[in-house]
């Protein structure tokens, strides 16, 4: 058994989520995803809207391990439309100085950050630089 996986998804009251042959529609006040589900694999359970559940029609080792995964992708997707992530930069070291100018982040060492289409990136004096969008971001 997965401990991930047998864990059930709550659906927060502003997401909408909907399947349609092999793949799981979710869309929130951030930013719709759809996600490709294996049901020749697993059942896939919407409960009134409320909660999603996945299960492996029959348990081996492959099941086991996509069990786990593909929850946590419609975790991730259902988080990211409602919600979003946001994650927390600090400039830590001596000279370093970093503007912000529209959607780029300037800083004095041959460095430059993008933001991403649908993300945003806010920055006050003391530099913690905050990024936050409706998809998880990698350190």
């Amino acid at each position: 058994m997965s401990k991930i996986g047998k864990i059930n998804i709550s659906i927060p009251e502003k997401v909408k989520v909907a399947l349609a042959g092999n793949n799981i529609n979710i869309e929130g006040p951030l930013g719709k995803k759809s996600i490709n589900v294996d049901l020749e694999m697993f059942n896939l359970d919407i409960i009134d809207g409320k909660e999603i559940s996945i299960k492996p029609k029959k348990i081996d080792d492959n099941s086991k391990r996509l069990w786990g995964m593909n929850r946590s992708l419609i975790n991730n997707a259902v988080i990211g439309s409602s919600t979003g992530y946001e994650k927390t930069l600090e400039l830590v070291g001596v000279g370093y100085r970093a503007a912000l100018k529209g959607n780029i982040l300037v800083q004095t060492l041959p460095c430059l950050f993008i933001c991403l289409v649908n993300a945003t990136l806010a920055a006050s004096i003391c530099f913690p630089v905050t990024l936050s969008g409706c998809k998880a971001f990698n350190a």
